[in-house]
């Protein structure tokens, strides 16, 4: 067997604490070390990440910004693999053997263009908000796409939108189909694995935004897409509170504000590759949160669902995010417009 090569691209920012577990994950993987390149690409860090990324065989890139969208598209240009799969820098790969499967799941199934992974489990001692963040990413997403992230109910969300074409030990194959829309796989996180050869030839990429709707421009070009079994990844996103209260609101600020910037990226770019009910259904989003009986009802379900109380405070984070999102579309209509800031809110991007 060949192995061809893998290019893993993780955006870092301060990243110097949680690093050696990302990259030691990596390190540690069955798949031969010289056919995997990995570019660490800094926005700027303050700490020793640029030491610690080089003490584990990365090559350092500057990101200008500090915002991953960046980050992504200059590994992206960078990338000499057949094979690109994205690593946030809090993301941990725990099967040692993830890398070679996906590989296999290439090879044994030739018009999958992306591997997706089997989700996010919640790391030992992490806060229950950090669960709530790897299922649904934020209220929103919740209202709007209902597939959770989770490991536990990633696979069994995806296949009650798409078309299964085939199944085997180590994957699970989906057919290409305008349904697909209606999905949010994202190719550059959550080590998901996009055939960057194919990419290059076939898919027009220009700017970061495109980078960020890849599953949907693979999608129009008839490519099916699979979904691992057995590659779940340890999440380290928001293990307080006030983390994910932040999380939340740079993303509102951002698809409010900054359309044609980092908003470009997130909801407000992807609604345009997706149906008229994804462009009418987020105006629902408000009175859904207000009339609190809908929020209570998703609660229980989760409740009954997942096994732990903790999803009661679906309600209150769901008040907090369209409280957000009123604050933010006020604010634009008497022409304020914040400053658009890094992800941890702490650096003006020019």
């Amino acid at each position: 067997m060949t192995y061809p090569l893998i290019t893993i691209v993780i955006a870092t920012y301060n990243s110097s604490k949680i690093l050696p577990t990302i990259l030691g994950a990596v390190r540690q993987q069955t798949y031969p070390q010289d056919c995997v390149e990995v570019f660490a690409v800094d926005g700027g860090s303050t700490d020793n990440t640029h030491e610690v990324a080089r003490s584990y065989g990365c090559v350092v890139l500057e990101n200008p910004q500090t915002e991953p969208v960046s980050a992504k598209y200059i590994g992206f240009k960078a990338a000499r693999g057949k094979y690109l799969v994205y690593l946030d820098h809090d993301e941990e790969l725990i099967n040692a053997n993830a890398l070679m499967e996906m590989v296999e799941t290439f090879r044994r199934h030739p018009n999958v263009r992306t591997v997706d992974s089997s989700g996010y489990v919640n790391p030992p001692g992490h806060s229950i908000f950090n669960e709530y963040i790897n299922e649904f990413g934020d209220p929103f997403s919740f209202f709007m796409y209902r597939q959770s992230r989770g490991a536990n109910f990633h696979l069994s969300a995806i296949a009650r939108k798409a078309k299964v074409v085939a199944d085997d030990e180590l994957a699970t194959v989906f057919a290409p189909s305008p349904r697909n829309t209606g999905l949010f796989i994202e190719n550059r996180a959550a080590a998901v694995a996009t055939d960057l050869e194919f990419v290059r030839q076939c898919v027009k990429i220009e700017e970061a935004q495109d980078l960020c709707h890849l599953f949907f421009l693979l999608n129009e070009q008839g490519a099916s897409f699979a979904v691992a079994k057995n590659n779940p990844l340890r999440h380290y996103s928001g293990d307080t509170l006030k983390k994910f209260l932040g999380k939340v609101k740079w993303r509102v600020k951002n698809n409010i504000h900054h359309t044609s910037g980092v908003g470009a990226a997130g909801f407000h770019g992807r609604q345009s590759y997706q149906s008229k009910f994804f462009r009418y259904n987020k105006f629902l989003f408000i009175p859904y949160a207000f009339s609190l009986i809908l929020p209570l009802a998703d609660a229980l379900w989760l409740v009954a669902t997942r096994k732990k109380v903790f999803y009661l405070a679906h309600v209150g984070l769901t008040i907090y995010t369209a409280w957000l999102i009123v604050f933010h579309i006020l604010l634009r209509t008497i022409g304020v417009k914040p400053g658009m800031k890094s992800y941890d809110e702490k650096k003006l991007i020019k």
